[in-house]
């Protein structure tokens, strides 16, 4: 620890109790967090008895084998949280889409047809359908019908032909 660390009091027992637990023992870390050197850290914590049993005990606690299965166990866990987290703003936000009305949109945009397919979609997905999207029938025979249609009258390519001017890039003498 830097002498003037010590007499702001920005480093204390306790700031390096939390830096330690937050780095879960890892002494690199740990002086990272309090912004000093890590051999500054280790004499102070060596110069501490009360400093090395905290050191101690959290070394103790990770060599403990169902540390590890407490570990992965909070991590499912949060994960867990974080996934409920995301899918709940993702309904608020089809919930919004559902609801979308021409007053929400800006001035001069209409409802059309695909932004009116957009809302039927969310509305299905609040009402809590599993299925992936909706199949509109009457879209993919109109679809199906054009694309025929296309094939059956767009002019074919009869012949191809391939021209190929070689250019020489080096000088030729005239005389």
């Amino acid at each position: 620890m830097t002498s003037e660390s010590l007499r702001k009091g920005s480093i204390s027992q306790d700031t390096i109790k939390e830096a330690l637990t937050k780095a879960q023992g890892d002494i690199f870390i740990a002086a990272s967090y309090l912004h000093v050197a890590t051999r500054e850290l280790d004499r102070y914590i060596r110069s501490s008895d009360e400093l090395q049993l905290y050191a101690g005990a959290i070394e103790q606690v990770k060599s403990n084998p169902n540390y590890e299965k407490l570990s992965n166990d909070q991590f499912k866990r949060e994960l867990e949280h974080k996934t409920r987290s995301y899918k709940l703003d993702a309904l608020e936000e089809v919930y919004k889409i559902a609801t979308l009305t021409e007053h929400d949109l800006p001035e001069g945009v209409l409802l059309n047809g695909a932004m009116m397919d957009v809302k039927l979609k969310a509305a299905i997905k609040l009402m809590g359908d599993k299925s992936e999207t909706p199949v509109n029938l009457e879209h993919q025979n109109i679809l199906a019908e054009l694309n025929n249609q296309y094939l059956s009258t767009a002019p074919r390519i009869k012949s191809v032909r391939a021209v190929q001017i070689e250019y020489d890039t080096e000088p030729q003498n005239l005389t």
